[in-house]
């Protein structure tokens, strides 16, 4: 399990620091992210307006998602918390498995 609190709005590329946090993750770990800093919103909205995207819950499910993660549970918008899995590999089974 990975918990990321009132971290991801100190990090230049939140892309990239995603793919850092879910590369530590076993398959099926859990990716917990949350922000309630309010100057950070601020100056959100003030980057917003030059052309960068504001960071909110629904940037990072789609960050996720993109990254082949389940999202779990989710609340909130510019104050967000999210649960993620891992995905787990996909390993082909041989039905000729003998015990």
């Amino acid at each position: 399990m990975v918990v990321a609190l009132n971290v991801l709005h100190h990090t230049n590329n939140v892309r990239e620091a995603l793919i850092q946090l879910i590369r530590v993750l076993r398959p099926g770990g859990l990716l917990g992210l949350s922000d309630t800093n309010l100057n950070f919103i601020l100056i959100a909205r003030r980057f917003s307006k030059t052309g960068h995207q504001l960071l909110n819950r629904q940037l990072l499910q789609t960050m996720l998602k993109e990254q082949g993660c389940e999202v779990m549970t989710m609340d909130g918008d510019e104050h967000y918390y999210l649960w993620a899995r891992k995905p787990h590999p996909v390993n082909a089974v041989s039905d000729t498995t003998t015990y």
